[in-house]
């Protein structure tokens, strides 16, 4: 496909798409056009995951079809009712960042690894104090599912001999209602990007025991259900579909050749081959997925 038929493709599924019928800004299709990754979006858009991130109900194709900006109806931003605004003090509670889940609102700081509040009144809820000094300032929540929180830790809190922190990640998964933390899993690196930790269908995805191998492990026990792994001098990115993991494997090399595109059972692990495609390709994000 040349390179204007996939930007005219893009296009046209872009205008379709209804973003849960909020309207989107008019120039929304040229701001996404105009966007540039480490390549040119022309050489992305050939890759699995980036052209299932733009369809939905598919992993390959676009969507045809279209629907004018004017024929979306537009929904008011409104604030909940008996919603009131309020500030906090609690220091080292909210610094790193927060989520929002229903009528909670869930933060991490330098004090506390994890800390709900009540998002209409701002009452603190409970705490989880952090493991030793707060490490690197990326203990940032990961994500909240089903009554769980996700977030990242210190895995011990001692210091090395040179009095530094002493280096180690853990996924902690913490009980929404008590503040009880349920497990926690050694990740293989302090690496806290959003490719460390994964949610999928009735697992968490994690990067552990060590580099090159995934463990699907249980959103309530931790125990692991299965992993795959890869060899060395290999390098896979991750992406979630619709539940569905995906990994975009390519050797890590100046000339890579191929990149294969793996398709795992969230329930299994069971790998499946998708394809390959020429040259190194990436993941750059992901759009209306829908279901696959």
């Amino acid at each position: 496909m040349t390179t204007e038929l996939v930007e005219q493709k893009v296009r046209e599924t872009l205008h379709a798409v209804d973003l849960d019928r909020v309207r989107a800004p008019g120039d929304l299709v040229e701001r996404v056009m105009r966007r540039r990754a480490r390549r040119r979006f022309s050489q992305v858009a050939g890759t699995a995951a980036a052209v299932a991130a733009i369809t939905v109900g598919a992993v390959f194709g676009f969507g045809g079809g279209g629907v004018s900006d004017q024929d979306r109806p537009a929904r008011p931003a409104q604030s909940p009712e008996g919603w009131q605004p309020w500030r906090t003090d609690a220091r080292g509670a909210v610094e790193r960042g927060c989520l929002v889940d229903g009528s909670a609102l869930y933060c991490a700081g330098s004090k506390y690894d994890a800390a709900k509040f009540d998002a209409n009144t701002g009452e603190l809820l409970w705490t989880v104090k952090v493991n030793g000094d707060g490490g690197f300032g990326a203990d940032h929540p990961v994500a909240v599912r089903d009554g769980v929180f996700y977030g990242y830790r210190n895995h011990t809190a001692e210091k090395g001999q040179d009095g530094n922190y002493a280096p180690g990640t853990d996924l902690m998964a913490v009980d929404t209602d008590s503040g009880e933390v349920l497990w926690t899993v050694e990740l293989a690196s302090d690496n806290r990007d959003d490719q460390a930790v994964l949610l999928i269908d009735g697992a968490v995805l994690a990067n552990a025991p060590k580099d090159r191998t995934l463990s699907a492990v249980d959103p309530r026990t931790g125990k692991v259900k299965w992993r795959h792994s890869w060899g060395k001098g290999i390098w896979c990115d991750r992406v979630v579909l619709s539940g569905v993991p995906y990994l975009l494997c390519s050797p890590e090399t100046k000339k890579p050749g191929l990149t294969d595109v793996l398709r795992l059972d969230p329930t299994t692990g069971r790998t499946t081959k998708v394809t390959a495609l020429p040259g190194r390709q990436q993941i750059v994000g992901t759009w209306g997925t829908g279901s696959s």
